[in-house]
């Protein structure tokens, strides 16, 4: 009982001391129903340290059931992230997809690896390296690696892809294909265009109605006061692409609202009197719209390369359609 617990409390992300809580609840559960069974939960341990070691248990198990997969793996693909957590400490996904000899595929993540020093193309090599020892893999097996394009992963001589070059080399063995991330693409490919002086005044607004603990509940007081259909504004992350969307969306919605706020407050946003930065600020919220919906297209599961392209390159088209409905109908 405590591993199935122990098994929910991970998947949704809640901290190990929410098993006492459960169990509370549980007790008081059993206390009304079957009172008589209540000595059988109450030696149900769900202390924090219970969870913690429960959860390693079964993170251990789901390797060793990796590790018996890969031993029947004819061939193998990684794909590599690698980004910073709230504590700057650098932390590296390995993602492993294989096939074997009857064509199964098995896709999962294969490491978690956190590396506190410099992530130089030495360092993360190590890790990948280590990941592939665990698993009981070989470098001959290896076909394809996809990265997010960042020097230290593609560079062609002190990057990861220079050294698996060079060690398979030295192997004599097939080198692997190295590709860029078709999702990391998209989104840099989103970040180019020029609109900057419209998302520079939407933070800037945001963050003066938001890091201001008087300022944001009179704004949302304000808005209540009106009966808004929105109740608050939305902070904007640059490591989370797709919230652009969100901020500028619920932005565009309360902007009536937003520019009365500011009136009042004497930091008039002398832009919602400009015409055609209302203009840049429409278009920016709709085409983040549209590139959210092919983000979440291109993450689906058990998508083929083929889809993928056809998913950006019917996006292409739609451009194009937007961009002759624009000069037909500039305004």
């Amino acid at each position: 009982a405590s591993y199935e617990v122990s098994n929910l409390i991970s998947r949704k992300n809640k901290s190990y001391s929410y098993g006492e809580f459960v169990k509370k609840c549980i007790l008081a559960s059993v206390k009304e129903i079957i009172p008589e069974k209540m000595s059988v939960f109450e030696n149900t341990s769900l202390s924090r340290n219970t969870i913690t070691r429960r959860v390693e248990d079964i993170g251990g198990d789901l390797m060793t059931q990796l590790q018996i997969k890969s031993k029947t793996f004819k061939f193998f693909f990684l794909a590599l992230d690698e980004s910073t957590d709230v504590s700057d400490t650098a932390q590296l996904l390995i993602f492993i997809r294989g096939i074997d000899t009857d064509y199964n595929i098995t896709e999962e993540l294969a490491s978690l690896e956190s590396i506190s020093g410099t992530t130089k193309g030495a360092d993360i090599f190590e890790k990948v390296n280590c990941c592939i020892e665990n698993l009981g893999l070989t470098w001959e097996k290896l076909c394809s690696i996809t990265t997010d394009g960042a020097p230290n992963m593609v560079g062609r001589n002190t990057g990861l892809v220079g050294r698996i070059a060079e060690l398979t080399t030295s192997k004599m063995i097939e080198t692997p294909i190295f590709l860029h991330c078709i999702i990391h693409q998209q989104s840099l490919c989103g970040k180019i265009m020029n609109l900057e002086h419209v998302m520079n005044i939407v933070t800037k607004t945001v963050n003066f109605i938001r890091s201001h603990g008087l300022k944001h509940r009179q704004f949302i007081e304000f808005l209540n006061e009106i009966e808004s259909e929105h109740k608050n504004v939305l902070y904007h992350n640059q490591v989370r692409w797709l919230s652009r969307e969100k901020v500028l969306k619920r932005f565009f919605g309360l902007r009536r609202e937003i520019q009365i706020f500011m009136i009042e407050k004497n930091k008039p946003v002398e832009e919602f009197e400009n015409e055609q930065w209302m203009y840049d600020l429409a278009f920016l919220t709709d085409i983040s719209a549209h590139l959210n919906e092919l983000n979440l297209k291109l993450q689906k599961q058990s998508k083929t390369i083929f889809e993928l392209i056809s998913d950006v390159k019917s996006f292409e088209i739609k451009l194009q359609l937007f961009k002759n409905q624009n000069q037909t109908h500039p305004t």
